[in-house]
């Protein structure tokens, strides 16, 4: 992992006067912002259900899932997406069920439930993740890769604060312009890539 300050040599010559939890607000949402856009922070997990429940809390501390973007069993059988309202609505029983799993619902934040289950069936998932709301650090492999757009994009945000010694309009614009630019081609040179780093060491079942 790495600290969200340690971004502050290339923020600080521009907003010197920036205290350090503004800096690290700034970081943090450039970020978010990075990883929902651009998808940066891929990963790929897998874990078998067990005896003690279909249930698996797969997002690491700091981090908010984003968007999930496969989620099957065993050979690869897609897993059908539905909201806990509508799976209570349409299986009142579903907790209970059991065969062949069909559905994969968010149980709670960073949670994810499968049913019907059976013990043994191997659940694989591929999720975009993104610095939780109170993250202070976030993976070394991305903060090494991206510190320069992230940087452009903590200063669009911090240059833009009204009334403070550092504000200043015209380079907040001209940073948010920076960062907004190198989007694109960052989703697009990382989809061509193999960026994909481990989750987690080991699962960690409810």
């Amino acid at each position: 992992m790495r600290d969200f300050d340690t971004l502050s040599p290339l923020i600080l010559p521009t907003a010197p006067a920036c205290p350090d939890p503004t800096l690290v607000w700034a970081v943090r949402k450039s970020l978010t912002e990075l990883c929902e856009r651009a998808r940066i922070w891929r990963a790929p997990d897998h874990f078998e259900v067990t005896e003690t429940g279909p249930e698996v809390l797969f997002v690491p501390q700091g981090a908010h899932l984003h968007k999930l973007e496969t989620v099957a069993v065993n050979d690869g059988k897609p897993l059908e997406p539905i909201t806990l309202i509508d799976l209570e609505r349409r299986y009142p029983d579903w907790r209970k069920a059991e065969g062949m799993a069909r559905f994969v619902v968010q149980t709670a934040p960073g949670t994810l439930s499968v049913t019907p289950s059976q013990v043994g069936d191997v659940i694989r998932l591929v999720a975009y993740l993104k610095p939780s709301p109170t993250a202070d650090s976030a993976p070394r492999h991305l903060l090494d890769r991206y510190e320069e757009i992230v940087s452009y994009g903590a200063l669009a945000r911090i240059l833009a604060i009204p009334r403070q010694e550092w504000s200043d309009p015209s380079l907040a614009a001209y940073y948010l312009q920076s960062f907004n630019s190198r989007i694109d081609p960052i989703a697009y040179d990382y989809l061509k890539g193999d960026q994909d780093a481990p989750l987690r060491s080991r699962p960690q079942f409810f």
